[in-house]
């Protein structure tokens, strides 16, 4: 689930320029190196899950029901409608078997916590990323979960790979590359909307992770395997193993066997240095896997979203009513850009949660909810509004990472700093960087920008999973083009728990 969206502008001038520390986005120093002492390198693993523990079914019809309650509301009043302690915890939903942490200083404590607690045994991660449980399904041939959840063996292998590409240091991309190739992407265009976002998202990662330059058709057959593996892996067991989607599952599984093969040779043939010489292929084979759920479930995933939103706001978009977000005659300036793309993603953090499950029988979880972490009027003044607030005020420390690096899990580092135990999104600065610049290129002809193609009910963003619904920019009014999109046709449900299950899958795509 992705959920990024903007509340009130507050405390603006029209054309505000906010003044910074610098001038210029620079890489993320505050997220921490490598750390010179790994104390739970020596420490026996707990056994790894047997192919009946990955095959349990987590879900129930309560869970697809509460989520479905989640898509298109107001995080805050779903969530606090649910609590009894002022909205500081959250019991039996979505479905009887969670718990929710809402407030920033718990989140942030016990992320910290969660390496050495996965190591000793603690708690089990399994293969779920916010609050959707993603069934084993399209890994069954292999680890039997979604890579993020896969055994700490094959997890310490793959996560120093992870943060030597993506990391704030890595070596696979830089600013200069990406301005480039941003500006690129504006050069001769007349019109924009979000697909367009996520094909130059989605080729740029190819490029960072792989170096590998995909075409416009490899992209479009991408992006139609990210829309139906997301779909498929995130409905319940039950529906999914059922025999009307038997052949779009094998489908998928065979897709998934050609990019992981594309994957591995491109590995094989990167000369840049970034990627160890992997003699067993299993572990090389796991490595292009956990790449392919960054390019599908992650970046590829919350990326092109937070672009969506940002230039939907930027046009004059509301959220639940409350008129546009940005005052008449604001303007994005290198001053107050980076700002901007940190308020954005605090106010709707791309990761909304960080799961995990009791290590005894795995029908229990808690959820550390960062969506409403950020909210926390402990943690932030006037959490709901949207703020330009001071730099410092975003970089400020909070245990093993910063205020804003909350919204990746910063902290899920560890207490030992970043080590191959290391949870939490490497690539926070790297997604940082990506949308400032697509910014940053468009911000020296902003004028020229309109919507040309205005939705029905015009620019909105809803939560839940957050999203700017769909519209097409175009400069100097110039008409609306529109890229083609494949659409994945499924069967249509044959019971009224099928159709349930179906709506809650499709909204978190």
């Amino acid at each position: 689930m992705r959920v990024l969206c903007l509340a009130l502008f507050a405390g603006g001038a029209l054309g505000a320029r906010i003044a910074v520390e610098k001038s210029d986005l620079q890489r993320d120093v505050t997220y921490p190196g490598p750390s010179a002492s790994d104390t739970l390198a020596d420490v026996t693993l707990p056994e790894r899950l047997t192919s009946t523990q990955r095959m349990q079914d987590r879900t129930s019809l309560r869970f697809v029901r509460h989520m479905l309650v989640m898509a298109g509301a107001s995080i805050d009043d779903v969530f606090c409608s649910y609590s009894e302690d002022e909205c500081a915890t959250v019991d039996e939903y979505p479905g009887r078997n969670t718990h929710s942490e809402l407030r920033f200083d718990q989140v942030a404590e016990e992320l910290a916590k969660a390496p050495e607690r996965e190591v000793r045994g603690e708690i089990r991660r399994l293969g779920d990323l916010g609050y959707l449980i993603f069934n084993e399904l399209l890994w069954a041939d292999d680890w039997k979960t979604f890579p993020i959840g896969g055994d700490l063996e094959d997890h310490r292998k793959a996560r120093p790979i992870g943060d030597a590409l993506m990391g704030h240091d890595s070596g696979a991309w830089s600013i200069d590359m990406i301005r480039q190739s941003a500006e690129e992407f504006w050069q001769g265009r007349e019109s924009v909307n979000k697909r367009d976002m996520a094909a130059w998202n989605t080729k740029l990662l190819h490029k960072i992770l792989l170096n590998l330059d995909i075409t416009d058709e490899e992209e479009a057959a991408f992006e139609d395997y990210k829309g139906s593996s997301t779909t498929m892996s995130t409905l319940p067991r039950w529906l999914v193993s059922g025999l009307r989607w038997v052949f779009s599952l094998n489908a998928a599984r065979e897709t998934r066997n050609t990019l992981l093969d594309k994957y591995m040779e491109a590995m094989d043939n990167d000369n840049r240095g970034l990627y160890p010489k992997v003699e067993d292929q299993r572990d090389k084979r796991f490595t292009a896997d956990l790449i392919l759920t960054a390019l599908t479930s992650a970046g590829g995933l919350s990326v092109p979203s937070i672009m969506g939103i940002t230039f939907g706001i930027l046009h004059g978009a509301e959220t639940y009513g409350s008129g546009p977000l940005l005052p008449d005659g604001f303007v994005l300036t290198n001053q107050n850009l980076e700002q901007f793309v940190y308020e954005c993603v605090r106010r709707f953090p791309p990761v909304v949660g960080f799961p995990w499950w009791d290590p005894i029988n795995l029908s229990f979880r808690t959820v550390l909810n960062i969506a409403m972490a950020q909210r926390d009027p402990r943690a932030w003044e006037a959490p709901k509004e949207f703020r330009i607030r001071p730099l410092s005020e975003y970089h400020e420390r909070r245990g093993m990472g910063t205020k804003i690096g909350l919204s990746w899990a910063q902290q899920g580092i560890g207490q030992n700093g970043l080590t191959p135990d290391s949870r939490g999104c490497p690539g926070q600065s790297l997604s940082v960087v990506i949308i400032s610049e697509l910014l940053r290129a468009y911000m020296h002809n902003q004028e020229e920008w309109s919507v040309g193609e205005m939705p029905e009910g015009g620019m909105q963003i809803t939560e839940g999973p957050s999203g700017a619904n769909d519209y097409t920019l175009t400069r100097h009014g110039h008409t609306a083009e529109h890229m083609a999109e494949n659409h994945v046709v499924t069967p249509a449900p044959e019971s009224e728990e099928e159709a349930d299950a179906e709506r809650e899958a499709s909204a978190w795509r």
